[in-house]
């Protein structure tokens, strides 16, 4: 009776075991006159042999109205092989109990070891980037990275736009290089099998049916519903497994917190070996004019986290915050006649049908002595009813939309980074992206906190290795 079990190593009055009270344990078929085992310590296996000599006993216990034999390995010795809360592969056959690390720690260790590896040698980050959009969340990065000492380049990049991808190409020159891989797919379609191994795996997954205004339009209940967007997150986690960064970077609007799909990415990158952290964050609590809420999700593979890492970079990115930029000082100054200021008599009217029809909806009119504005989104260059608008000086009843120059500065990112676009496409990348400086806080934390913790690591597994 050939038997297989997945199990965690525990731990017992200070030291890791393995216990097996199943029925499982007939299949070594030992002598039952004489229930006793050697333990043979094999390279990276421990070997239970059943011998009439042995040194231990195979015990038998009642359970479930009969008796079951019983192997209790409660010895420190485990350690030189596993730590505790590691996956085991535990195999009885006729003859041999061979207790063996699942395959799945061989993958965590050798993301450890290629992590601080870079890092001791100076050698660049390589970066996996999905629903890569126009590069502002892979430009926002790799200048925090460099913050931090670190160099990093996009390994590949996969966006399903293929505007926003030529764009990102065009534009964020300096954080490709020639072995770049650019995959112009859904995410859902990219192959995964012997994909290419990367350090840092950054995901801003497309929050159409997770935010409320994308609820609403699409007529669904809950995220999972959207035809398009509903099931990227199982995509994503496939790639991480086909990846195995060290390190993986999510972000998603606040409402994403509670959606199925979120629940199902922490349970599983928990089972693959991660630490997370999950905070929500403003971008005016970093430079920016936008009051943009953004949840983001830090994983850091258990070993490097075993020094703290993950407390420390949340320490790190609050020391960063400052104070948000007035909308004063990233205005562009129009003449007074320019062809942006318009009446927008229809905004004004469907603002009035709104009120009347209690549907809480109501035109945003700002001043350039306003502090902040509100979030932005990627339709803003269709003039929709609620999002910012900018009143004409002199004449109040015209007002206009920012253009893509300050739209970007609003976001904190360069504005080079719509150069060349038309004012939908500009506004559709930068409204679909992220809080560049919000970005650059995350990844400077991430790689001085890396750093920091090189001397900290206990995994001796990958203190022997790296």
């Amino acid at each position: 009776m050939p038997t297989l079990i997945n199990r965690n190593l525990t731990e017992h009055r200070g030291s890791p075991r393995i216990y097996l009270d199943d029925k499982f344990l007939d299949g070594l078929e030992f002598n039952p006159e004489k229930p006793f085992y050697d333990r043979v310590w094999h390279g990276d296996k421990l070997v239970c042999v059943p011998s009439d000599s042995g040194t231990y006993t195979i015990s038998s216990k009642k359970k479930a109205g009969g008796y079951v034999n019983v192997i209790d390995i409660n010895t420190k010795e485990l350690t030189k092989l596993f730590n505790v809360g590691d996956l085991l592969r535990i195999s009885i056959r006729k003859g041999a109990l061979i207790v063996q690390a699942h395959a799945s720690l061989g993958d965590v260790v050798e993301r450890e070891e290629r992590f601080i590896s870079a890092l001791r040698n100076n050698e660049k980050i390589t970066v996996g980037s999905l629903c890569h959009g126009g590069g502002i969340m892979d430009a926002a990065m790799h200048e925090g990275f460099n913050k931090s000492k670190l160099s990093s380049v996009v390994s590949y990049a996969v966006e399903i736009d293929s505007r926003y991808l030529q764009s990102s190409m065009k534009n964020n020159k300096h954080i490709f290089d020639s072995n770049t891989v650019y995959i112009n797919s859904d995410i859902a379609h990219v192959h995964t099998h012997g994909m290419r191994k990367v350090h840092v795996l950054l995901a801003g997954l497309p929050c159409q049916g997770a935010s409320l205004s994308g609820i609403s339009k699409n007529k669904i209940q809950f995220a999972e519903q959207h035809e398009t967007a509903g099931a990227c997150f199982f995509s994503m986690l496939n790639i991480v497994m086909g990846s195995q960064p060290a390190v993986v970077v999510l972000e998603n609007v606040k409402a994403y917190i509670k959606t199925a799909s979120f629940a199902v990415i922490k349970s599983v990158l928990g089972s693959l070996g991660y630490d997370l952290l999950v905070n929500v964050y403003n971008g005016l609590d970093f430079a920016a004019s936008e009051s943009r809420e953004r949840m983001v999700c830090i994983a850091v593979s258990k070993g490097l986290n075993a020094g703290g890492m993950l407390d420390d970079i949340e320490n790190m990115i609050e020391s960063l915050k400052v104070p948000s930029t007035p909308l004063a000082d990233v205005l562009d100054d129009l003449d007074l006649d320019h062809p942006a200021w318009k009446e927008v008599s229809y905004l004004k009217e469907k603002q009035i049908r709104d009120k009347a029809a209690n549907k809480g909806f109501a035109m945003q009119i700002l001043t350039r002595d306003d502090k902040s504005c509100g979030c932005i989104g990627s339709g803003y260059a269709k003039a929709r009813s609620t999002e910012p608008r900018l009143q004409h000086p002199t004449n109040p009843n015209l007002s206009r939309l920012f253009n893509i120059n300050e739209h970007a500065r609003i976001k904190k990112a360069p504005e080079s980074i719509v150069a060349g676009l038309s004012e939908t496409v500009g506004h559709q990348i930068l409204g679909n992206g992220v809080v560049f400086s919000l970005f650059v806080a995350i990844a400077q934390s991430i790689g001085m906190v890396a750093r920091e913790q090189l001397g900290k690591i206990v995994n001796p597994r990958v203190e022997s290795t790296a």
